[in-house]
């Protein structure tokens, strides 16, 4: 068998007349191909990519690079072409090396070496043929089993996975590398692997082959996956089963949605069941195929196999061109009245119900290919809607009247002659009762006048009546014609009568009847707890006002009793306004004379303040006075004493040099004294100069002041080490925290080891602290040490006047602010005083806010 394409051949021959021999038995047998020759190996390499050869025959020794060697140099260039290696040693190490390096055949050269060159040739181009084809189906296969959206699998009868195909890893989670580690039923949820094991070991026992298996796996995140799994045995030469190949399809979402689609039909029958609205199934001619039950509650039907014989496009009550739309495919809405006694004549369909119902119905054509299959009919019985409606159209229309700035009898008129136009009765009337029972106002339309006269002698104080008990608000809801808000609603005066049995025909006056009304309706007027009157209708008709109306009309008359309620609190209202007028025209009188007395009251009080002021004033001098007139023998006392301590000292013995001490001491005091009481009358009158201040500044200062005296007792101090601005006059305030921390230093005692400055701020205030770990003071002592020349228990020895704190708490107060002590946590006194953190101004601005 002979190769069908023409050849490109290379010789790579050292001896060209080896060459030339060779060529002819080539051409011989393939007379079409093309023979290139190269003396040497190096050549032929350099010109390879412009002859594209087919196969290459070159012999084994050669000059500059042998054939070995170009070998070498085709599989370093990654070039694959059939090469045939001749040798003429004969030598099998040779041609095993040449084999190994990609040589796909040797020669040795013999007696029939020329004949064997072309059946050569031919057996290596079928096999380099066979060899692409197997490669090109080895490809094929494999990007078909890499680029599946399916697993490729191959089990061996163990259930080992002895291949996978990449897609293993987006399905289960799985490299390849880790799945051919583990058996299949390694996957199975635990619950369910021995049994899944079993089964399918005994379908590959059988050899059968699997097909639409459908298995759950653990994904390797331990979700569960859904697999569809066909695969066949894989058999040996001799038929031997050795396992099975296969493919897994996820299935998953599928299954999911074949299970939500399950669901979602069993909903929805669930809810075509329960629906309250009423659905209707109808073919493409009409015929109805099916309805819910609330279909057969709306239409009064007890079996819906009484509905065979209803057609969509017969329907009485389907409006005129209706039919032809659905035929046109177009979907109509509509709200009719459906008449079941017209229904039960025409013999459309059998019905418990008589009487009439108002319906929304929907129609809408289901499509299959484009063709009408089904109607979907949906019907909703609106009747109370439909009866609200009607009753809001007439609560409005009569809410109207109550609207206007009517009087008590135009009022009743226009209600009356709207309560004949919506009824149709012959007669209608109003009346208002009054407690005594009697009628202050009436209006009526449509009774004879002897009624009236006989109606409005009825008294519901003193006759027992049916009628007059509706008026007391008596009426009996178990009595056949009461009705459930409370009125009286005949239908039938005759056959009402004809009901009653003596004793309770002996209650009824029967006026109606005498004058040949058959229906009588007495409905009341309501305000809150009580009945204002009664609305009266008669007609000669039977049931001339229908039980619906009655309940509409109920309602009407309860906004009729909040009108005549307005009206006759604007009455009232009137009279009270005529009697107020009175009354503030005598008020005004007795005003003019009570101001003018208080005018006289007021001058009289003006000039007692400014006398009050002027004693004031003539008081603060005197008092500044005094104290200078005090503390000037004060500081003489102080001085003489000095002066005779100094110059008389030998002359005086020890008891006069104690009193010396003490007169000296005595007049320190004095003057002191007289110092802080001055202190106080200025921090109390003294203007405030308002400026910006440093808090880090100010305890400067007070800590240089007292720093002396704290190295000598050895006491420490702290203050904040941040910097606060606040708003306040700095001379007072310099007078609050040195006396605040003076009170801690005389009176702290020997315990006394630490003075701390604290600070807090809010919204509204700076809170300063001066703490002590001093003696202390009690908790009810916490108030008293602020007042006038008050001294706590502990300041017995130590000098003083009791006015330091006062001082304190007239500033801060002064300031806006206040001041307050506490006992310490761990003993000592805490001293606090909050200023303000706004202007005086902008806190008067928010008070007023």
């Amino acid at each position: 068998m002979k190769l069908e394409e023409p050849l490109n051949i290379v010789i790579i021959e050292d001896e060209e007349p080896h060459f030339q021999l060779m060529k002819r038995a080539i051409l011989k047998t393939y007379p079409h191909s093309n023979v290139h020759y190269f003396e040497e190996a190096t050549a032929c390499f350099e010109k390879i990519n412009e002859i594209h050869p087919d196969i290459i025959m070159v012999d084994y020794l050669m000059p500059r690079m042998n054939g070995i060697e170009f070998l070498e140099a085709l599989q370093a260039g990654g070039m694959n072409i059939p090469v045939i290696m001749i040798t003429g040693q004969g030598d099998e190490g040779i041609a095993v090396k040449a084999m190994k390096l990609g040589a796909s055949d040797y020669l040795v050269k013999s007696s029939d070496f020329f004949a064997q060159v072309p059946r050569l040739i031919e057996r290596v181009m079928r096999e380099r043929h066979l060899k692409n084809t197997l490669d090109e189906t080895e490809k094929r296969f494999r990007d078909l089993a890499e680029g599946t959206s399916d697993w490729i699998w191959e089990v061996d009868m163990e259930g080992r996975y002895v291949y996978s195909n990449p897609m293993v890893e987006r399905i289960t989670g799985y490299t390849t590398e880790e799945i051919l580690q583990k058996h299949f039923y390694d996957l199975f949820p635990t619950k369910e692997k021995e049994s899944q094991r079993r089964v399918t070991f005994q379908v590959m026992q059988e050899g059968k082959p699997l097909t639409g298996f459908v298995n759950r796996i653990l994904h390797k995140q331990q979700r569960e996956v859904i697999l569809e799994t066909n695969g066949v045995p894989i058999v040996d030469k001799l038929g031997k089963l050795c396992g099975y190949r296969g493919i897994d399809r996820d299935i998953t979402r599928r299954k999911r949605t074949e299970e939500a689609l399950r669901e979602s039909e069993e909903r929805f029958r669930s809810i075509y069941e329960e629906s309250p609205i009423g659905i209707g199934l109808y073919s493409a001619s009409g015929t109805l195929i099916d309805v819910n039950e609330a279909s057969l509650k709306i239409f009064g039907i007890s079996d819906a196999a009484r509905l065979q014989k209803v057609n969509l496009f017969k329907d009485p009550n389907l409006p005129a061109g209706m039919g032809e739309k659905l035929r046109q495919g177009q979907s109509v809405r509509y709200e009719i009245p459906i008449n079941f006694r017209k229904i039960r004549e025409q013999n459309f369909f059998e019905t418990r119900k008589t009487e009439t119902i108002y319906a929304d119905i929907l129609i809408t054509p289901l499509y299959d290919g484009g063709q009408i299959q089904e109607y979907l009919a949906q019907i909703q019985d609106i009747t109370h809607r439909r009866r609200a409606e009607e009753a809001l159209k007439i609560s409005h229309q009569f809410l109207e009247i109550s609207n206007r700035d009517l009087d008590m009898p135009v009022l009743l008129q226009e209600y009356v002659t709207e309560l004949k136009r919506f009824t149709q009765c012959a007669a209608a009337g109003i009346r208002i009762l009054h407690e005594d029972g009697s009628i202050p106002y009436q209006a009526w339309e449509g009774f004879h006048p002897d009624f009236l006269e006989q109606e409005n002698l009825l008294s519901t104080a003193c006759h027992d009546c049916r009628c007059t008990s509706i008026a007391g608000g008596k009426s009996d809801f178990h009595w056949s014609c009461s009705t459930r808000g409370g009125s009286l609603h005949i239908s039938s005066s005759s056959r009402f009568l004809a009901s009653l049995t003596a004793e309770e025909r002996r209650n009824l006056r029967n006026k109606c009847k005498e004058f040949g009304f058959e229906t009588l309706v007495l409905i009341p007027i309501r305000w809150e707890n009580s009945i204002l009157g009664l609305i009266h209708l008669a007609d000669p008709r039977e049931n001339a006002v229908p039980l619906e109306m009655v309940e509409v009309l109920e309602g009407v008359a309860m906004g009729l009793g909040t009108s005549i309620k307005r009206v006759q609190a604007k009455e009232e209202l009137s009279r009270a306004h005529d009697e107020l007028e009175l009354r503030v025209q005598r008020r005004t009188r007795e005003l003019a004379l009570a101001n003018k007395m208080l005018t006289e009251e007021i001058e009289e009080r003006k000039k007692a303040e400014e006398a009050l002021r002027q004693s004031s004033e003539k008081l603060k001098l005197f008092a500044y006075s005094v104290m200078h007139d005090l503390k000037s023998p004060a500081i003489g006392i102080h001085g003489l004493t000095k002066l005779l301590q100094k110059q008389y000292a030998c002359q005086l013995d020890e008891r006069g040099k104690r009193y010396c001490d003490q007169i000296t001491k005595a007049s320190e005091l004095s003057a002191a004294l007289v110092e802080k009481i001055n202190n106080y009358i200025a921090s109390k009158e003294a203007p405030l100069e308002m400026e910006r201040l440093h808090s880090s500044d100010l305890f400067q200062f007070i800590r240089n002041e007292f720093t002396e005296r704290m190295q000598e007792r050895h006491i420490r101090w702290t203050e904040p080490e941040y910097d606060v601005e606040i708003l306040a006059d700095r001379l007072s305030l310099l007078r609050v925290i040195r006396n605040l921390v003076d009170n801690a230093l005389k009176y702290g005692g020997e315990k006394l080891s630490c003075i701390r400055i604290g600070h807090e701020a809010s919204h509204d205030f700076h809170t300063f602290s001066v703490e002590d770990d001093g003696i202390g003071i009690k908790k009810e002592d916490c108030e008293k040490i602020f007042g006038l020349f008050k001294r706590h228990t502990s300041s017995s020895g130590v000098a003083g006047t009791g006015l330091g704190l006062s001082i304190v708490r007239e500033i801060a107060e002064r300031h806006g602010g206040k001041v307050w002590a506490e006992p310490g946590q761990g003993g000592g006194t805490v001293f606090y005083i909050a200023l303000p953190r706004k202007e005086p101004e902008e806190r008067s601005l928010s008070l007023v806010g």
